[in-house]
C-alpha cells in the first residue's frame, strides 16, 4: 500500500516518508543491568567518580528515576534524592558493542539508518516497510528482535510521516511500547 497525499497547491500526489524514531530505555542502566544482574530493579546511576569529587548522573534506571533522579544530576544531588543509590562508573566499551548489536538489527530492517548517538535513531522504513505488514507490526517485530538479540535491553519506537514529530510524540511517554505515549 503506497502511502500518498494530495499537495492541494499544484494537484500532484507525493509518497510519503515513513520514520521510526529508536530509542533504547534507560541504555547505560539497562547495560549495566545486562553485566550485573544482580543491579536489575535496583535504583543505578551511571556516572562519574563520587570519590573523585566530579561526575553527573549519565543515565539511571527506573527506580532511581522514581526517586527524582535525573539525567544531569550532580552525584551527589542523586544521592540525595535516592539514598542507597548504586554509583557505577560508565563502561563505553559495553555501551559501543551494544550498540553495534542494536544497530545490527535496525539495518536488517532498513538500509536507511541515521545514527543519532549509541541508543537512539531515525529509521527511514519507506521502502521497506510492505515487507513487515504495516507500520504497526514492523515496530513490534523490531522491538521484540532488540530484546531477543541483546538478552533484554528494551527499545520506544515512535512512528509518524515527519522526523520532528516523531521524536515530539515519543517524548511524551516512554514506555518499550512504542505507542509514542511517555509520561513517566
Amino acid at each position: 500500500m503506497k502511502h500518498r497525499r494530495k499537495i492541494e497547491e499544484n494537484g500532484f500526489y507525493v509518497e510519503d516518508r515513513i520514520f521510526f524514531h529508536c530509542d533504547v530505555n534507560n541504555f547505560f542502566a539497562s547495560v549495566e543491568a545486562l553485566i550485573d544482574p544482580e543491579l536489575k530493579d535496583k535504583a543505578v546511576a551511571v556516572c562519574g567518580d563520587p570519590k573523585k569529587r566530579h561526575g553527573i548522573v549519565l543515565a539511571k534506571s527506573i527506580p532511581a528515576k522514581a526517586a527524582g533522579v535525573k539525567t544531569g544530576d550532580t552525584v551527589w544531588e542523586a544521592e540525595e534524592k535516592c539514598p542507597g543509590i548504586i554509583l557505577i562508573p560508565p563502561t563505553y566499551k559495553k555501551y559501543t558493542e551494544y550498540s553495534a548489536l542494536i544497530y545490527s538489527v535496525y539495518a536488517s530492517f532498513t538500509p536507511e539508518v541515521e545514527s543519532f548517538g549509541l541508543d537512539e535513531c531515525w529509521l527511514d522504513m519507506t521502502g521497506t516497510i510492505k515487507f513487515f505488514g504495516g507500520p504497526s507490526e514492523a515496530a513490534d517485530l523490531l522491538r521484540r528482535t532488540v530484546t531477543e538479540k541483546t538478552g533484554g535491553l528494551t527499545v520506544s519506537i515512535g512512528g509518524i510521516v515527519l522526523k520532528s514529530v516523531c521524536k515530539a510524540r515519543l517524548g511524551f511517554k516512554k514506555t518499550g511500547r512504542g505507542d509514542g505515549d511517555r509520561s513517566e
